[in-house]
């Protein structure tokens, strides 16, 4: 359930929190951008999705790792909405879309 003392981030404010972590999470991987949209689940949950573009495939203990980092930072900052984080590794010769390519809540 959410805190009805919540606070509510935009877009722009939980990438900026968000983008310096990723880099470091994921600089082994050619850490390239990030892309963050808000969202509404098949449900009407509001959430996040976060999207990196990276150069190599994470691997999925990686993934979990920053989630964590992520839900953590967000919580100290009062943001208790969903986070769906994915990686875009572009096929050789395309470069990244933002589109996801793994997805993990």
């Amino acid at each position: 359930m959410m805190n009805v003392h919540a606070k509510y981030l935009n877009a722009d404010e939980v990438k900026e929190l968000t983008s310096p972590l990723l880099k470091k999470q994921f600089s082994a991987y050619d850490f390239r951008t990030v892309n963050v949209r808000e969202d509404e689940t098949f449900d009407g949950a509001s959430v996040f999705r976060i999207t990196v573009d990276v150069g190599e495939k994470v691997p999925v203990d990686k993934l979990v790792d920053a989630l964590d980092v992520l839900h953590s930072t967000l919580r100290s900052k009062g943001e208790e909405r969903l986070i769906f984080l994915s990686t875009n590794v572009p096929s050789p010769g395309q470069e990244a879309t933002g589109e996801n390519e793994e997805d993990m809540e």
